[in-house]
């Protein structure tokens, strides 16, 4: 491995820059990393440390992920704990989903779908209204650094930021209004959009469900919205399953935080398995299509070099 070492005196966290040659090395930097270094993975089977960094530095265009990328946060766990009308069964059974999900349960778009469609209609049964989103969304706190890494593309391009997410487009636009205005626009966040009638949930608009099989999808038509190649083009998100369609796409970064296992408002087992569905065997079919892999929980590094004040010299 060839390693480059920063050090981040602001966060007191060492960031390391490696390259690796095999699943193997990865695993095993998981298993050995320290709880206060940020470790870059290059993987050298489909780059080079210094053809990633020129990639990365020169993208104009970029897509994110929502839940665990840009926030450590769950935007379907804020909603029902803020939720005062869900019943406990109604909490019960979401959760039960949830685990389902992370626990490898759910592999198929038939699968992916109908669990958000499922999630829909325990909401209207509760008779949401657009207060709870907004109540909501302010528990689903940015990542450090998302913003930072986000408002590096603002000069060069109008549009240039997506997020493409498995969630619901309302609670990332309220999101964006709070945390990111001016930075994400309205009409580049892809995610299953709701319906209202006067200030209650009404429903969802059925085609616009984001699942694995068209994530990709979106992020090319983001890609031709801004006339770039998707090859040239930034993806950033935490899941090797539902994000990897648009990971293999583009600039991929994988990113493996360690954060859900400490947030206080998810149940500890669904918590440990939100953080280990991304270092199982799914992460073996991302190796052979992803770039890199970030472990970390700060997006701060990325950041700073788009800007150039990390380099691999």
């Amino acid at each position: 491995m060839r390693t480059f070492a920063h050090m981040n005196m602001e966060v007191r966290m060492s960031f390391k820059i490696v390259g690796v040659k095999s699943l193997a090395e990865l695993e095993e930097l998981l298993c050995t990393k320290g709880e206060d270094e940020q470790i870059l993975a290059v993987n050298l089977t489909l780059t080079s440390i210094q053809k990633f960094f020129a990639a990365f530095v020169a993208a104009v265009v970029a897509a994110f992920d929502f839940d665990g990328t840009v926030t450590a946060h769950s935007q379907f766990t804020a909603l029902r704990n803020n939720t005062k009308t869900m019943t406990r069964a109604m909490a019960e059974e979401d959760e039960a989903d949830a685990m389902s999900y992370f626990g490898g349960g759910i592999l198929s778009d038939y699968g992916h779908i109908s669990f958000i469609f499922r999630t829909v209609r325990r909401m209207l049964s509760a008779r949401l209204d657009r207060n709870d989103f907004r109540e909501a969304v302010t528990e689903i706190k940015p990542r450090p650094g998302a913003i930072e890494l986000m408002q590096t593309f603002l000069p060069r391009m109008a549009g240039a930021i997506a997020i493409i997410s498995y969630g619901l487009w309302d609670v990332i636009r309220i999101w964006t209004d709070f945390y990111a205005y001016h930075v994400v626009r309205s009409d580049a966040i892809h995610a299953l959009k709701l319906d209202w009638k006067r200030d209650m949930l009404d429903g969802c608009q059925l085609t616009t469900v984001v699942s694995d099989g068209n994530k990709g999808h979106r992020f090319a038509v983001h890609c031709a919205l801004n006339e770039v190649e998707p090859k040239t083009a930034i993806v950033i998100g935490d899941s090797p399953i539902t994000d990897l369609s648009m990971l293999r796409m583009g600039i991929g970064v994988l990113l493996i935080p360690n954060t859900e296992k400490v947030l206080r408002n998810i149940k500890k087992q669904e918590a440990e398995m939100r953080a280990d569905h991304r270092v199982g065997p799914f992460l073996a079919p991302a190796f052979m299509h992803v770039q890199a892999f970030f472990l970390s929980d700060d997006l701060t590094p990325l950041a700073k070099i788009r800007l150039g004040e990390i380099t691999c010299d």
